[in-house]
């Protein structure tokens, strides 16, 4: 045997030497990768514990970047999903169940909603019937799916509202208007020029604050340039969320919502509390707060009467039928009633929110409870003493399978605002203007057509005037558009094309002509019939020159 020369064994040691090395640093690597990650992941799930869903979203996507796994992207669903990003949590679920074919109670519901408020309805009510497989007796589910299958009923208004986007509209979020005199009063999370840049740790965007618009201005403004609008009362400092607001006495009083450090939750946790404020030499001075206020739970989202004697409100106490429900509460004997439920009618195991209450008696709101196009809905219902009348979705294009809430109307509920996502989704809100129950044509109106004498001394001499032709003349064309004929009874039918401004052409059997003037209501009305009285020998045609 050749003897082993001392270079060969250096080469033989030193390559030894490398492989140990290079093993040792591979599992090191791979130790190192792994404890990085499970740190990501730990930090990721404190942040999300405490509600701070961007700041987990990010750690999640970039453990999933660096190590793909079944749980982190379930994580990130549930985070999407709280931030309203339900294109996003729908497709981080769906990756999910590539990996896993389960999901939890709890997660089955957020899929499905995450999937109605992307507008894929039959996925969403594949989803409601699995959750039926393991919670067959829910009620509120069952509800949801026969609204998700009956879905086009809520498509046949559609035609009698107008809907704008406001130029006061910004790429933070704007919503919960109130119309109070001449201005136009809202929420806003953008940044504020001089204010000391503090963010809320659920999205990373300023707190939210109230301010003020000139509705003229607002309603006038062209949507491609951009408005300013001005906070309502800088001198009442929030530290942190201020708003929504509900005015009465004029304008002059208001209670709001604002965010309050809490004694009796963990460090740092926050809970809403109402204020009352007042209107003095047109600075905004804070007043009582709501004496029902408390540490461990919230109250929120205000509306009053103008007489400020009865006010609705959120709150999230122990004791109600859901996540969040409506509240109400009286102000008799110069001091408040004990807050009562509105009860299971309007309350479900979800979140009742945003109550608006218009006239005394008609009482709006949103929810996600109750069935609809998915996400939040708006709603209304009657409220008098001790009742609560149906419940009524307020339909599209009000509601769609977008976030829609916080609406506020004019006194004869003609015109108005709301809030809605359906712009940008996630938690980008915008508000809108919205014109209800608008005319529809063609419109036929019906009618009776009668005369009277220049002598008949009062109205109980009316007599039928059968036979005459009628013609609707457009105003603006001054075009006849249609035309019909009075029946023995003297009564009629005409067809109405389009909106325009009309006035009638009545011609008797006898070749004598009167021009009626014809004022058709922009708001829809229950009936359309009209009576035409002709004067005869009184009025002539105004065209006639004899």
């Amino acid at each position: 045997m050749k003897a082993i020369s001392q270079a060969a064994l250096r080469r033989s040691f030193i390559a030894l030497m490398l492989a140990i090395l290079t093993n040792s640093f591979g599992a090191f690597a791979q130790e190192t990768i792994f404890t990085g990650l499970k740190s990501t992941i730990l930090r990721a799930n404190t942040h999300f514990k405490n509600k701070e869903y961007k700041n987990a979203l990010d750690l999640y996507l970039m453990a999933d970047k660096s190590i793909p796994s079944a749980n982190t992207k379930l994580q990130i669903a549930r985070t999407y999903y709280y931030l309203n990003d339900l294109k996003q949590s729908a497709s981080w679920f769906k990756n999910y169940l590539r990996y896993e074919n389960t999901l939890s109670e709890a997660d089955i519901l957020k899929y499905a909603e995450a999937l109605c408020g992307i507008h894929n309805y039959q996925e969403g009510i594949k989803w409601y019937t699995a959750y039926l497989d393991v919670a067959p007796d829910d009620e509120l589910i069952m509800k949801k799916i026969w609204r998700l299958k009956t879905i086009r009923y809520l498509y046949e208004d559609s035609t009698y509202y107008v809907i704008r986007p406001l130029a006061i509209n910004t790429t933070a979020a704007e919503l919960c208007p109130t119309i109070v005199g001449n201005e136009l009063v809202f929420m806003s999370n953008r940044k504020i020029t001089g204010f000391t840049d503090r963010s809320d740790a659920t999205n990373n965007m300023p707190f939210f604050r109230l301010f003020k618009s000139d509705l003229s201005d607002t309603l006038n403004s062209n949507n491609s340039r951009p408005f300013k609008s001005r906070l309502l009362c800088p001198e009442l400092k929030s530290r942190f969320h201020e708003g929504p607001a509900s005015f009465f006495d004029n304008g002059l009083k208001m209670i709001y919502s604002a965010t309050s450090v809490s004694k009796e939750k963990t460090e740092g946790q926050t809970v809403l509390k109402l204020y009352f404020a007042e209107k003095v030499n047109k600075h905004w001075v804070a007043r009582d707060p709501f004496p029902y206020n408390s540490d461990t739970h919230s109250m929120m989202h205000p509306s009053i009467t103008e007489d400020g004697k009865l006010l609705f409100f959120v709150s999230d106490m122990k004791g109600g039928f859901g996540k969040k429900d409506l509240y109400k509460s009286e102000y008799k004997n110069g001091q408040w009633s004990k807050p009562v439920n509105l009860g299971d009618q309007i309350n479900t195991k979800e979140n009742e929110e945003f109550p608006y209450i218009h006239g005394g008696t008609i009482l709006y709101f949103s929810s996600d409870g109750h069935p609809g196009f998915g996400g939040i809905d708006l709603f209304k219902t009657a409220v008098t003493e001790g009742a609560v009348g149906e419940i009524q979705n307020l339909g599209y294009p009000l509601n769609n399978n977008s976030d829609d809430f916080g609406i506020t109307l004019n006194a004869d509920g003609t015109h108005g605002f709301f809030s809605s996502n359906r712009s940008h989704g996630g938690l980008d809100d915008d508000i809108f203007e919205v014109e209800l129950n608008l005319q529809t044509y063609p419109l036929v109106l019906t009618g009776l057509l009668r005369y009277k004498t220049n002598d008949a001394k009062d109205s109980s001499n009316l007599k039928i005037l059968s036979g005459a032709s009628l013609f609707v003349i457009d105003n603006v064309k001054q075009a006849v558009v249609s035309t019909t004929t009075s029946d023995k009874n003297g009564e009629f039918s005409i067809v109405i094309p389009y909106f325009s401004q009309y006035r009638i052409r009545v011609v008797e059997d006898d070749g004598s002509e009167t021009i009626v003037s014809l004022d058709i209501s922009k708001q829809r009305k229950s009936e359309n019939s009209h009576e035409i009285v002709i004067v005869k020998d009184v009025f002539k045609n105004p065209l006639d020159k004899n």
